[in-house]
Parts: C-alpha cells; structure tokens; sequence
C-alpha cells in the first residue's frame, strides 16, 4: 500500500469497516466479540456526551413538558411520507443532477441506501405520522444523508464512489449533520430530545457492561414506560450488545460543537465523511483533489462560517 496515497488509506479503512460488520453478523449473540466489533466500527460513547445525555434524562422541567404536551397529532400515512419524499427527491435531482429512486417499504425503517441511491419511507399500516415528523423526515433524510451522497457522487471520478457511498466511520457525523439539520429547521420536540439521549444513555451502559436489568430499571427511573424502555433496551442490547445507537446524540453533539467553534458547514456537505477525517478532507481540498460542495441547504447555507 503506498501510504502517500490518500485513495489507499481511505480503501484499507473501508477494508476494516467491513471486516468489522462481518465479524457482527458472524458473531450474532457472542457479546464480546459484537462489542468489540460494533465499538471499532461506530466507536465508543463520549464521557462529555454521556454527561449531556444524563442532564436531559435528569431534568424535571423537560420531562414535565414532554408529559404535558402529551402525544401529537398523526394523521398522515406512509403513502404521504412517499409522496413528500418523491417531491423531495425531484428537488434534489434538480439542484445535484443525482437521481435517488424512493420506495416505501413496509417494516423497515427510513433510511437512505445510498450504494444503491435508495431513499427508503417506512409504509407499515399500523404506523402515523405527524406532519412535523413528515417535514422532519424529509430534511433528515432527503437534505441530510441524501444530499450528502449526492454531493459525494459530483466528486472526482476515482473518489466519488467513496465520498459518496461513506468513508469509513461516516455514520455519526452524518447523523449529526441531520438531526442539527432538523434542530435549525425547529423540527426537533423535548420528547424527541429525551429519546435520543435515553439512546445514548443505554448504549453507553451495554458498552461498560453493565446488566440489562440493571439499564432497564435506570430507564424508568428517568420516567420512560416499560415499552419505551424495552425498546431502547433491545437495540443497545441485540446480538449480544451492539454498540450503536450512541451515533445519533454523539453525533448532534459534535456537529453542534464543529458550529459553535466557528466550523465552515459547508464542508460537512462535500460528502459523507465523519469530523475525524476533516483534517484530511481539509488538505484533499485545498491540494484541489476534493471539490466543494456542490449544494448546501439553504438551512446550513446561512450559518456557514459563524
């Protein structure tokens, strides 16, 4: 490997990612061998992180409003999230030139594939939705990770198929970039809040092994029903304990310290790489073997630079 070859570091990282997902899936229900797995691939709970995660679950005035405010109103169906998503998507195909096909699937959950230039909307029957969560879903989705695979695709031709699919490691920026996408678009509730640090919070507790139970009990103790709890609990705890679900609170996290600090967001979107790399995104850019981004939402667009 020429190790003055940034395309070579990037493939052998991708090489090891890969490595590390097989030995999840391989290893289903072994809980040492998908903890540690799952840690290399997604990385570890920050202590900082933890802390802001536990001041959420710990605050009385938010969990009292999220009580209060008590469940919204859903009255649109997963045909209505296609549709929008499908409006969505022609939108963006006019502002990057890349075609993303939607489809609705039902028991799935929304996702973009974006090897495959799938955006995914979850059409379960059972399952509502607001019409916040739908404008939600669409900037998180649509003008979040979609818009950063686009974009990864309108890179250099030997570099695109990287940028645009995700470099190794990508995943918690890329959560971060979305889910502080739907903060600056005032789509994030106080409920939505306390869910994504209780993720955190019980992905931190699986990763330091500590019981299920144990999780479980501390989970209603910050006022989360046995449904709600078992849910977080499942997804920490499948497989034998896959280190995951911190991605999203981590992540918001470190976008929003990258903004607060005065970082360019317009670089977040060039395409799907994670703060880690931004170094070396950094030079790729000024060295001319990245370009900038072809298009940043009008949302990131206007704090780009404080």
């Amino acid at each position: 490997v020429d190790e003055s070859d940034p395309v070579s570091i990037l493939l052998l990282e991708k090489q090891d990612e890969l490595r590390n997902q097989l030995d999840v899936i391989y290893n289903r229900g072994d809980t040492e061998i998908v903890r540690e797995a799952s840690m290399r691939i997604w990385g570890t709970p920050g202590s900082e992180a933890f802390d802001a995660a536990v001041a959420i679950l710990e605050d009385k005035a938010l969990r009292e409003t999220v009580e209060k405010d008590g469940p919204e109103k859903k009255n649109l169906k997963g045909g209505d999230l296609v549709r929008a998503a499908e409006v969505a998507a022609e939108e963006l195909f006019q502002l990057t030139g890349e075609r993303f096909q939607v489809i609705g699937e039902a028991g799935k959950p929304c996702a973009v594939l974006c090897a495959e230039k799938i955006i995914r909307m979850d059409t379960t029957e059972s399952r509502s939705f607001s019409e916040r969560q739908v404008r939600g879903l669409i900037v998180h989705e649509v003008f979040g990770h979609a818009l950063r695979s686009a974009n990864g695709y309108r890179q250099p031709e030997h570099l695109a198929p990287l940028f645009g699919a995700g470099l190794a490691g990508y995943d918690s920026t890329d959560e971060g970039v979305a889910i502080y996408g739907e903060e600056l678009m005032n789509l994030r509730t106080p409920a939505s809040l306390r869910t994504s640090a209780a993720g955190f919070f019980t992905v931190h507790q699986a990763s330091k092994g500590v019981s299920a139970r144990e999780t479980f009990e501390a989970l209603k103790s910050f006022g989360f029903d046995d449904n709600a709890s078992y849910t977080r609990l499942v997804r920490a705890y499948r497989c034998g304990g896959l280190i995951k679900d911190h991605i999203y609170f981590q992540g918001l996290q470190d976008v929003r310290s990258f903004v607060e600090k005065g970082g360019d967001t317009s670089v977040l979107f060039l395409g799907k790489f994670g703060l880690r790399h931004l170094e070396f995104v950094d030079g790729l850019l000024k060295q001319g073997k990245l370009k900038p981004a072809h298009y940043v939402p009008k949302h990131y667009s206007e704090i780009s630079g404080r």
